[in-house]
C-alpha cells in the first residue's frame, strides 16, 4: 500500500526583532550635554563682557582703584570689601586673619600695587587705617625679630630668621652676600628644578642704591661676571636700580634690583645657574 504524501510541517514565521533604542538615546543625551555647553559658553561670555564693560568705567574713573581691585579679586587671601572710586580709597580683607584695611591710592603708585597685595596677603598694614573688627595679623601674635631699619614694617619670625639664615648658609660659593650696614633679610629661598638651580635673596640696608650696586659689580667680576644690561632710573620713592651679569656664556646669570622702599632700600638678588 502506497503511503499518502504529508504536508510539509508549517514553520512559525521568527518573531520581528525588538527595536534596538540605545543609539537614539545616546544621540539624544549628547544633544542635551551639548546644548547645555553652549548655554553655558553664552552665558560665561555674557557675564565676562559685563565685567569687562564695568572695569573700563571704572578705570576711566579711577585707574588705580580698578587695577588694584582687579588685582586682589584674584589674589589668594584677598577680599574686596569696598571701594570709593570719587574718594581714591579702598577696603581689602586678608581673608586668613581677619585684618581690614583701608588703602588710599594717593600713598602709593601703580606700579607697587603687586606689593601693596603682598603686604596685605601677609597681614602687613602699608599705611592704611585699621577699620573695625580687624585683628591682630600672624606675625605679631608670636615672637618676632623687628627689622633694625627704623620705621621698616617688615617682621619676622625667629624661627623664620634662623632658616633664612640656614639658607643663605648654602647659596653657592660665586654668590656675594652683602655686609653694608643695618642689613635685614626679607626673604632667602634657593631652589633646584630639574637642571636649573636658583638663589633668591632680598633684603633691606640703611645703605645708598648706588652703593650696593657698586658692590655687586666688584664682587661679581672678581668671579669672572659682566654686565650685559644695566639701568639707572627712578619711582616716586626715590632711586630705582637694575642690572643683569652673566657669566660662561650665559650659564650663570646674577639679577639685582634696587630700589627705595618706605624710606629704606630694598635689594633683590637673584643668581640663576645651569647645572651640566
Amino acid at each position: 500500500m502506497s503511503t499518502p504524501d504529508l504536508p510539509p510541517p508549517v514553520v512559525p514565521a521568527p518573531a520581528p526583532a525588538k527595536k534596538n533604542n540605545t543609539l537614539v538615546i545616546v544621540l539624544c543625551i549628547g544633544f542635551g550635554v551639548l546644548l547645555l555647553i553652549l548655554a553655558s559658553c553664552v552665558g560665561t561670555c555674557i557675564y565676562v563682557g559685563k565685567k569687562a564693560k564695568d572695569y573700563a568705567k571704572e578705570s576711566e574713573r579711577n585707574p588705580k582703584i580698578s587695577a588694584l581691585a582687579l588685582a586682589a579679586a584674584i589674589a589668594p587671601g584677598v577680599e574686596v570689601v569696598s571701594k570709593d572710586l570719587d574718594a581714591g580709597t579702598i577696603v581689602l580683607k586678608n581673608t586668613k586673619t581677619g585684618e581690614v584695611l583701608k588703602l588710599d591710592t594717593k600713598n602709593f603708585s601703580e606700579d607697587k600695587i603687586g606689593e601693596v597685595l603682598e603686604k596685605i596677603m601677609r597681614g602687613k598694614n602699608l599705611n592704611g587705617t585699621p577699620q573695625s573688627g580687624t585683628t591682630p595679623s600672624a606675625s605679631e601674635s608670636e615672637p618676632a625679630a623687628t627689622s633694625a631699619a627704623s620705621g621698616s614694617n617688615e617682621t619676622v619670625s625667629v624661627a623664620q630668621a634662623e632658616a633664612q639664615e640656614a639658607t643663605l648658609k648654602n647659596f653657592p660659593p660665586d654668590f656675594p652676600r652683602y655686609v653694608g650696614g643695618g642689613v635685614t633679610t626679607v626673604e632667602a629661598t634657593q631652589k633646584l628644578v630639574a637642571a636649573v638651580s636658583t638663589s633668591q635673596h632680598s633684603f633691606l640696608t640703611n645703605d645708598a642704591p648706588d652703593a650696593v650696586a657698586d658692590f655687586y659689580l666688584k664682587q661679581l667680576s672678581s668671579v669672572g661676571y659682566t654686565v650685559v644690561a644695566s639701568e639707572n632710573g627712578s619711582d616716586s620713592n626715590g632711586a630705582k636700580l637694575s642690572r643683569v651679569f652673566q657669566r660662561g656664556e650665559g650659564r650663570s646669570t646674577f639679577n639685582l634690583e634696587v630700589y627705595i622702599e618706605e624710606g629704606k632700600t630694598r635689594v633683590d638678588a637673584n643668581q640663576v645657574v645651569l647645572k651640566q
